[in-house]
């Protein structure tokens, strides 16, 4: 076992936000599997948990989805779906058709008691191809996921694969991953700043997609002991 590996196995948390919190701190030379391991063990109380911290990015996903499709039956991929929370808000505005995608088994098993996804799908999200066809889906929601040890933009190229053209693809992230923000500098990652900018950059000069909406939003989360954070949703356009 590595020093990073012996460090982490000698490493006890209080809860499983104590622990993300952790590994969004510290993301370098982590495991491949670490952060499958926190949400599969996390799964039946991440919904408990992030209530406490006033976590409500995936309700700021449903209210810029429903901004932008006024067409319920449009098909939506949640990119780490997790435990349903943004299928079911999403649900709750009159989506049907929605599809969820997930690296934690456990979590998709409480996501799929709320009976709110068409399908689900455990896999992880990376530059690697993903299970759907060419222009399969009309919107891809990706809420809390774009964040360091977590979901790489080096994805983005496969998202605009499969959504067709015109669709959107809607991301909620928390700004100080890759905005250098006082208070929070402890979670600033030059890594995924830089990686997030290529990749954004990268697709619109190759006139792949456009950014139709970039919003600085109070809320991401606050309370519960943990510092307020500001969030950022980004809304590009598949050309």
């Amino acid at each position: 076992m590595t020093e990073s590996g012996e460090n982490e196995a000698s490493l006890h948390f209080a809860s499983g936000i104590e622990e993300a919190y952790h590994i969004l701190k510290n993301p370098d030379n982590l495991r491949k599997e670490r952060v499958r391991e926190l949400y599969e063990r996390w799964s039946l109380d991440y919904d408990k948990d992030v209530q406490k911290v006033n976590f409500y990015p995936y309700i700021k996903a449903g209210i810029v989805i429903a901004e932008h499709c006024h067409d319920k039956n449009v098909s939506i991929l949640d990119c780490g779906a997790g435990t349903g929370l943004v299928g079911e808000q999403l649900r709750s505005l009159g989506y049907t058709n929605i599809v969820g995608l997930d690296i934690s088994q456990n979590c998709l098993n409480v996501a799929e008691k709320k009976g709110v996804y068409k399908k689900l799908i455990c896999d992880e999200v990376g530059d690697q191809r993903m299970p759907f066809d060419d222009d399969e889906f009309d919107v891809l929601v990706c809420s809390g996921c774009i964040a360091p040890a977590h979901i790489s933009p080096t994805c983005f190229p496969e998202w605009v694969r499969i959504i067709k053209p015109g669709g959107r693809v809607v991301i909620v992230m928390r700004r100080c991953y890759i905005e250098l923000l006082k208070g929070e500098e402890e979670y600033f990652s030059q890594t995924l700043k830089e990686m997030f900018d290529t990749s954004v950059r990268d697709l619109e000069e190759s006139k792949k997609w456009e950014v139709v909406t970039r919003e600085v939003f109070a809320g991401f989360l606050e309370g519960g002991g943990h510092e307020k954070s500001d969030g950022i949703v980004l809304v590009f356009k598949i050309l």
